[in-house]
This record gives structure tokens, C-alpha cells and sequence, in this order.
């Protein structure tokens, strides 16, 4: 995937700036450090996925809780922190308050179905830079005690919510609501509670953390186990944003993060269907753009050379496809008609249809970056493979 080095982190009607969008890695992960899985919604955890987090379970010691929600990239609610002494009172309290809450998260075993209840201890909260609102979480996973599961007994065990391949703690950025992590269904990949009385927390080095990560300073993040950020912050207000057009036109768009987010995740993990399932191959190459210049190729616009336009986006999965999509495995949507090879035909997605060229209209291929679609929200180039 392709990740911006800086944005704009504004609410208000005012220009972008060109941001330039530095190209990576692509795998199929969600929210997860694997490098070659299909994991959607959770920490992989000793072969367990985790499921939402209800902050009904909050607690912190030496404190009272009551009321927490996602607020924002954190948490928010009332608390009476008793280390304030004869001071102590309920107040609201946000952010980095709730360093050192527990939660209680359901963990399930993808292989035999077993749930094990297990508890995630936040060890620090840090704004991934002055000023920004993007609250990054270190969390530790504690198992409660030494439960028997059908593998048998199973030991008392902590370690890191997020890992980066070396093993090494990587933060999460708070979400409010849970993901579907099913696949070939009408809602995979679908966010499918906004309730802000459930967690997700989107490990940063998978897709769902990716997208919401906000960096200005790509090495102030990086040294916080952010090396990606597309600035995409779901939490953010929609508002009006003007950008200026190539002619010097100024052209004023209604910005919705949590769908420019969405149409994130989907892009990432190459989910043309919009049905949860990746179609990437690990080590692809691609690199972002949006129609409010926050991830761009360069700072002119021209293609670089061995990149090409790959596909448009939006929340629903893809909106165009490149005719230069020949390689891998054939695309299918639905089962009704496959996408890939030679020729690709257009696609019936749900209430959708994917335009992809055929012989007798070359020009249905996406040869430009696709964003004159009102229907569109993101976009992608891809490196040449080789070969091709």
C-alpha cells in the first residue's frame, strides 16, 4: 500500500497541501501485524482473533469509571481518580486519562470456536504528535486465569496486543464500533456497529490503523511504530473542503473521513467486491491518491515511471479497475462473472457495477486516475510487476 509522509489535519475550508505519498508494502491484513494472512478484525492472539470490546468492562485501579465511550482516537467518560485525595470528584475525563484501564475482550480460537475471555491492559497513551488527535494506545493482553479449552489447559499468558514481524509492541488507534470479517457476503468488511460503546482497536500496522493513522511528521511517527499514515480519521466531523483543481479552479467537496476511512480499508487489502475478501497478493506495490490531494503521487501530478493506475474506490469497494489487473488470480464478484485474465467484462456488484474493459471499448479501461467519477472517493496506482 501507498502511505503519505504528511496532511493537512484541518476541519475547516482551506486548501490542502500536496502531500507526497511514499509507496509500500501491500498485504491482505486488517487489523493485524501478519504479513501474509487474512485477518480482518483483531490481533491475531496465540491463534485467537478478538472481537469487539464492550467499555462497559472498564476499570482502573485506584479509580472509579463510569459512563466510558470512544471518544474520538480514545476514550472519554466520568472517573474519580481517589489519587487526587480530598480533591477527588467525578469529572470528565478523556485522552490519557485512562492510561492504566483494564477491559475485558473476547478472544475466539479461528480453528475450534472456542471464546476465552482475556484482559487488555492500556500501558500508555501518546499523542502521535503535539498537537494531533490521533491518541496512540500500547496494550498488553493478560490472560484471566488458567482456563481449560478443547486443545487443553491453556497457561496464564501476557504479551503485546500488536506486534510488529520482530515482535516488537506497536500501538493501536482506538475505533469506535466492529468490523465484519466475513468474506463473500454483502456485508464483509462492513463496519457493523458505530456504537461508541464498543472498541476496536486498530493495531497500526494492519489496514484499519493505517487509514486512520494522521501523521505530519512521518519520522515523529515512525519512532512510534507508525511508519504508515493516511490520514484518513474517522472521527473527524465531515465538513466542506476546498480544493484547487488543476486549472487553478478552486472546487468545493462534502468530506466524509469515515467513508474516505472505509474506502481505505477496502483499497488496502484489495477488496474490488466490497464483500470482505482480499484479492491482493503480498509485496504488491501501490501507492494512494484522494480527491483532497491529502496522498498524492507527486507533487505535479505525473504518473512516475512503472506505476499506472490501478483502481477507484469508494466505501463500497472498487469503482474502476485498470485493464493492467491481469496478473493473480481472477477476480469474482458474486460468482457472476470473473474480472482478470485477458479480457474483463463489467461486473454486477450487489446494487453496483464495476466498469472493466472489453475489446470493443478500450476506453472503459481506467487510464487516468478515475477521480472525474463523483462516485469516487480514493484512488491507487500500482507498480509495474516484472515483466509487464
Amino acid at each position: 500500500m501507498s502511505f503519505r509522509s504528511s496532511i493537512l489535519v484541518s476541519t475547516a475550508l482551506l486548501l490542502p497541501s500536496t502531500a507526497l505519498a511514499t509507496p509500500t508494502i501491500n498485504g491482505k491484513v486488517f487489523n493485524t501485524e501478519a504479513l501474509n494472512g487474512k485477518v480482518f478484525n483483531g490481533k491475531v492472539f496465540n491463534s485467537q482473533m478478538l472481537e469487539a470490546v464492550s467499555t462497559s468492562s472498564a476499570w482502573k485501579d485506584g479509580a472509579a469509571i463510569g459512563g466510558t465511550a470512544v471518544d474520538g482516537s480514545g476514550l472519554a467518560g466520568w472517573g474519580i481518580d481517589w489519587s487526587e485525595g480530598d480533591a477527588a470528584t467525578w469529572e470528565w475525563r478523556t485522552g490519557e486519562w485512562y492510561v492504566g484501564t483494564d477491559l475485558l475482550g473476547q478472544f475466539v480460537n479461528a480453528i475450534d470456536g472456542y471464546s476465552e475471555t482475556l484482559r487488555l491492559h492500556i500501558d500508555a497513551i501518546q499523542a502521535a504528535e503535539d498537537g494531533s488527535d490521533t491518541l496512540l494506545h500500547w496494550v498488553t493482553v493478560h490472560s484471566t486465569s488458567t482456563q481449560q479449552s478443547p486443545n487443553g489447559w491453556m497457561p496464564e499468558t501476557s504479551a503485546p496486543l500488536c506486534t510488529d514481524t520482530d515482535g516488537n509492541a506497536v500501538p493501536a488507534i482506538v475505533l469506535r464500533g466492529e468490523w465484519s470479517s466475513a468474506e463473500g457476503v454483502s456485508w464483509g468488511g462492513d463496519q457493523i456497529s458505530d456504537s461508541p460503546y464498543e472498541i476496536t482497536f486498530a493495531c497500526t500496522n494492519g489496514a484499519l490503523g493505517k487509514c486512520a493513522a494522521d501523521c505530519d511528521d512521518a519520522g515523529t511517527c515512525a519512532a512510534f511504530g507508525v511508519p504508515v499514515a493516511l490520514g484518513y480519521r474517522r472521527w473527524a466531523a465531515p465538513t466542506w473542503w476546498a480544493v484547487e483543481e488543476d486549472d487553478g479552479a478552486i472546487a468545493y467537496h462534502w468530506r466524509d473521513y469515515a467513508m474516505e476511512h472505509q474506502s481505505c480499508t477496502r483499497m488496502i487489502r484489495a477488496d474490488y467486491c466490497g464483500n470482505g475478501k482480499s484479492w491482493t497478493e503480498t509485496g504488491t506495490q501501490i501507492d494512494v491518491y484522494d480527491r483532497m490531494h491529502d496522498n498524492w503521487w507527486d507533487e505535479v501530478g505525473s504518473v512516475p515511471p512503472a506505476w499506472f493506475f490501478d483502481a477507484t474506490w469508494n466505501e463500497d469497494g472498487a469503482v474502476a479497475v485498470s485493464c493492467g489487473r491481469v496478473s493473480g488470480d481472477a477476480i469474482t464478484c458474486e460468482g457472476l462473472t470473473t474480472i482478470g485474465g485477458p479480457l474483463m467484462m463489467a461486473v454486477s456488484v450487489f446494487d453496483r457495477v464495476i466498469p472493466a474493459p472489453i475489446v470493443s471499448h478500450p476506453l472503459a479501461c481506467l487510464g487516468t486516475d478515475g477521480l472525474e467519477d463523483p462516485d469516487v472517493r480514493l484512488g491507487n496506482l500500482r507498480h509495474a510487476l516484472p515483466g509487464e
